[in-house]
């Protein structure tokens, strides 16, 4: 607060911090769910991602180069999986994702 010179209404704009929890994806609202508990846990890190965009990005490619991690990226909310690679992938990072997306497209099995 020293740099806005104590103004609490500065601080508290989301452009301020660097990690966001926007309204709505707070643990408060997941505890409120009586239904779909899964489900508003879902909606809640659907949030958490959209607004912190950019600092996933940073976290994902710290465990990459300073850990070691393996990443993958695939995106499963379309009508069949994306497989998502990044020039800087390694070979096996790229087979990963493809053999992940292969997986994701397998249709469920039918238990009935």
């Amino acid at each position: 607060m020293d740099e806005p010179g104590g103004d609490e209404e500065y601080a508290s704009f989301p452009q301020n911090y660097r990690f966001q929890v926007p309204g709505g994806s707070r643990w408060s609202d997941i505890r409120a769910a009586t239904s779909n508990v899964g489900m508003a846990l879902q909606k809640a890190m659907r949030g958490i991602g959209k607004a912190n965009l950019e600092a996933g990005n940073i976290l994902f490619k710290q465990l990459q180069y300073l850990a070691g991690a393996l990443a993958v990226g695939v995106v499963v909310e379309a009508k069949v999986p994306i497989v998502l690679t990044s020039r800087a992938d390694g070979e096996l990072a790229r087979m990963a994702s493809w053999a992940l997306g292969v997986l994701l497209a397998k249709p469920e099995p039918n238990l009935t």
